[in-house]
């Protein structure tokens, strides 16, 4: 499971420039994950969604902070 920090930590650097590679590195997650919340299906640790809440075909856009 990741972290909310993890997440916090991804999210701006792709904002900024890095390519998907990178900023996984930078946050310390893997290529899988980083695809995923890149995508917007950003894990529960960050969204705050309960378990069985949500589609997993409907991604929750990305709004950067």
């Amino acid at each position: 499971m990741h972290t909310k920090e993890e997440v916090e930590l991804f999210l701006p650097t792709r904002g900024g420039g890095m390519t998907l590679r990178e900023a996984a590195a930078f946050a310390g997650v893997g290529m899988g994950a980083a695809k995923r919340w890149s995508a917007g299906d950003l894990p529960r640790s960050y969204t705050g969604r309960p378990w069985g809440s949500g589609s997993e075909s409907t991604p929750i856009p990305l709004t950067l902070h």
